[in-house]
């Protein structure tokens, strides 16, 4: 990643502070809020220095929030299936954990931002079938 010593300092800065509140937290409204902060900071940081490859974190980070916010309101109003794994949200920071490191030692971060796109897609309906699939495996 092609960022300034700086801004990647304020990255991972961020990211911890969010990291750190997820895990101060057994609320999942509260662990989608400091989530939240992820893809947050990373549009600030890429809309001062551009990179590709935060763009990509930024894209993949918020969609899996709002894919995740919008099955929690679903469950929260009614829905007749709870699809949210119960190890998600841990599952969720550690790999956010992991992208933190990879950005700190300024490694490739796909294969982490596929786990956190997985992670978010196992709260869909044919997420949370696919989950529950391989963990018969």
């Amino acid at each position: 990643m092609k960022i300034s010593k700086d801004l990647r300092k304020t990255l991972i800065d961020e990211m911890k502070f969010a990291l750190s509140n997820m895990k101060n937290t057994t609320l999942p409204d509260e662990k989608l809020f400091f989530f939240s902060a992820v893809f947050g900071a990373t549009h600030r940081i890429m809309n001062i220095q551009y990179d590709s490859e935060l763009v990509f974190i930024n894209n993949v980070v918020t969609s899996s929030y709002t894919m995740m916010q919008t099955n929690w309101a679903a469950i929260k109003q009614g829905a007749s299936i709870n699809t949210f794994p119960n190890d998600v949200f841990s599952t969720l920071e550690i790999h956010i954990e992991q992208l933190i490191q990879k950005i700190e030692s300024d490694e490739e971060t796909y294969k982490v931002i596929e786990a956190i796109s997985n992670a978010a897609y196992s709260t869909t309906g044919n997420g949370y079938y696919l989950y529950l699939k391989r963990e018969t495996k």
